[in-house]
């Protein structure tokens, strides 16, 4: 059976990332209006990043001082994460429709999870993590 003859297991949406201009002024943003809880900081390529959420609902700010001005084109949605049944089957079944994966020889290694790239025929860019918030927990369940 060929990887692309059925579709990926499609389990659920993981995070959004977003670019801030003021990564303080919009911990205290989240925090205020929908009660999200700091769940890990750090440093990546230069930039501060924070994730927060609530019951395994993610978002990861990003901050562009330099780039994410009020009305200017530089803030906007980076990426969305999914996670699918079967992680590596998913990527070798993008890999073999001819999707641009991105890193193409490797997966990316986070703090809990590991992760790789697709960009869809638009140009988005979605990652697809390993498991639910990097290791940080899953959705509440209704």
């Amino acid at each position: 059976m060929s990887a692309t003859s059925a579709p990926i297991e499609f389990r659920g949406f993981d995070h959004m990332q977003l670019e801030v201009r003021d990564l303080e002024e919009s911990l205290a943003f989240y925090r205020r209006h929908f009660g999200f809880e700091l769940r890990q900081v750090g440093l990546r390529l230069g930039r501060r990043w924070a994730i927060v959420g609530v019951a395994g609902y993610f978002l990861s700010l990003h901050e562009d001082r330099a780039k994410a001005r009020v009305g200017a084109a530089g803030i906007r949605i980076t990426h969305f994460g999914l996670i699918t049944g079967d992680f590596l089957a998913a990527r070798a079944h993008l890999v073999e429709a001819g999707v641009r994966v991105d890193p193409p020889e490797a997966l990316i290694e986070y703090d809990g999870s590991r992760s790789f790239y697709f960009f869809d025929p638009s140009g988005h860019k979605v990652e697809v993590s390993e498991v639910w918030g990097g290791g940080l927990g899953e959705p509440a369940r209704s």
